[in-house]
């Protein structure tokens, strides 16, 4: 009979799976939100604040900072430009106990509370779900129990990615941004083992990975373009851990039988990490900086919980599976994703099985743009008056904004990696326009406007006024944006553990609110 047969095919196929292990490269995400608390977006900005140190991390976009929450009463108040619609807030604690109240408000003088959560020290993660709801502003109460820091604030809503554009400025520093975001087109492409929330809402930022026998917990990034990375930064349950961070121009991925993408774990046991740092206290922080930055469109950090503690080899529990595979036919093809998946392992001792979470894993390098939503535009547009260009508009709220649009540069088109079909002209001959439309972009709350964005002082100088805009020489169509810099495949340069958990620094706030300000309190407007 020819059943011995097959079971013994079957059975060396399966046994194939434990030297050629892939993971399947997972689908993008469609209209992933932003963090709307990010200083990349034109007009956000911290507004005011009150006992919060280093108040400016609240705007990080990463857990590359972190703002101190004394024992009390502390509040800011985010702008986040315009006028969008909001459903959550988050952020990464490390130690505060006590409790958020979630505010938001159009004019800085009627607050609308949203949303309030208790928490302890012990509570990593801080999120405050809420019914959506229109804000310009939200304002985070804090009444502390014990002081300590948090980091990595996320206020999000449906506006994704599309809604955006990412125009290159100059005049000014490039900011260090966390080019591995959403904000930015960035997207997970490989997780490995599979977060036991896969699927969910925040699958893209927050990665719950399950218990598990394997030794690493990997998270790799696809950036959507070529970036400069000066250093990684990590926030995950706080047990003492080792990180290593890895870049790739090119991942070694292959396609599978089903022609889908796949990369072999085995890949990384072949190449030496770019950098590698060791929390060895488990403070659930780390920052990696490499021996020089880099440039790379792929990024991955491995993730080694309770490294610290002597491993073991051996074959995976969950390999039994190859038992039934090779007694009851077809088992094996039912199981094709577990079953090759599983095999030979090496895996911490102790702890290292329990669910381990990573709540941040950004990758920060300098990059002069900012970004633009699609609807201020198209506003700005309307209000300069039937000739005017997309480029028009976006130069006037550039340089409402404070910013000098680079001459010949591109305006990107975020997530989609589309070349931009226009340019950006002189600041100087951007038009005139009718400021109320700026102001309901949050734009003079942006530069300080005593109205605080609704009626109050002209933010932008007597060259703004109400005319409209009449003709013009269009703008030339440009080059893509995205940087051309590149590497000759993965990079290799490395250094020892480089490990330095973000800590708090004193106050950098340019607008205190003074006064009692307890929660659900109106703030008044301030001047800078």
């Amino acid at each position: 009979m020819k059943y011995p047969l097959m079971v013994s095919l079957l059975a060396s196929v399966c046994l194939s799976g434990i030297a050629s292990a892939a993971w399947l490269r997972l689908p993008t995400a469609e209209n992933e939100p932003v963090n709307l608390a990010s200083s990349i977006f034109v007009g956000t900005t911290v507004q005011t604040s009150s006992g919060i140190a280093n108040s400016s991390a609240l705007l990080a976009g990463s857990s590359a900072e972190a703002a101190a929450v004394p024992a009390g009463s502390s509040e800011a108040v985010i702008s986040i430009g315009e006028q969008q619609i909001v459903d959550q807030v988050s952020l990464v604690n490390d130690g505060v106990a006590g409790k958020l109240v979630v505010s938001s408000s159009m004019d800085l003088k009627a607050w609308t509370p949203l949303a309030q959560a208790s928490f302890t020290a012990t509570d990593r993660e801080v999120p405050v779900k809420f019914a959506a709801a229109q804000a310009k502003y939200v304002r985070l109460a804090f009444d502390a129990g014990t002081a300590s820091s948090i980091r990595n604030v996320r206020i999000s809503g449906p506006a994704s990615v599309q809604n955006y554009k990412e125009v290159a400025v100059k005049g000014a520093k490039p900011r260090e941004t966390n080019v591995a975001s959403a904000t930015l087109g960035a997207h997970p492409i490989y997780l490995y083992p599979t977060p036991a929330n896969f699927g969910e809402a925040d699958a893209q930022q927050v990665f719950r990975f399950p218990k598990s026998t394997e030794r690493y917990r990997t998270v790799v990034y696809d950036l959507g373009a070529v970036r400069t990375i000066k250093k990684f930064n990590a926030a995950y349950s706080r047990v003492p851990t080792k990180v290593q961070a890895y870049a790739f121009e090119q991942l070694p991925e292959k396609k599978d039988w089903r022609g889908k993408m796949t990369l072999d774990a085995a890949a990384f046991d072949d190449l030496k990490p770019l950098a590698t740092a060791e929390d060895a206290r488990g403070d659930g922080n780390v920052q990696i900086v490499p021996e020089r930055p880099v440039e790379a469109q792929y990024v991955a950090l491995r993730f080694e919980p309770n490294y610290d503690k002597p491993a073991v080899s051996g074959l995976n529990p969950d390999w039994k599976g190859m038992a039934l595979a090779a007694a009851v036919p077809f088992m094996g093809v039912a199981r094709e994703f577990g079953l090759v998946d599983g095999g030979a392992f090496t895996a911490g001792a102790g702890d290292s099985s329990n669910d381990f979470v990573v709540y941040d894993a950004a990758a920060g390098g300098p990059l002069p743009v900012v970004l633009i939503s699609r609807a201020s535009i198209a506003l700005v547009t309307q209000q300069l008056g039937p000739a005017a260009s997309e480029e028009h508009a976006i130069n006037t709220i550039l340089t409402a904004a404070g910013f000098a649009p680079i001459s010949n540069s591109t305006v990107g088109v975020l997530a989609t990696g589309a070349k931009s079909q226009t340019q950006t002209g002189d600041p100087t001959s951007s038009p005139a326009t009718d400021t109320s439309g700026l102001d309901a972009l949050g734009l003079s709350a942006y530069r300080g406007s005593s109205g605080g964005g609704g009626g109050g002082a002209n933010p932008f100088g007597p060259s703004f006024g109400s005319s409209s805009f009449g003709s013009s020489t269009a703008a030339a169509p440009l080059a893509s944006g995205a940087s051309t810099g590149s590497t000759s495949g993965p990079a290799t340069g490395s250094t020892d553990a480089v490990s330095a958990p973000a800590t708090t620094a004193t106050s950098t706030n340019h607008n205190t609110a003074t006064g009692n300000q307890n929660n659900n309190t109106d703030i008044p407007p301030t001047s800078p």
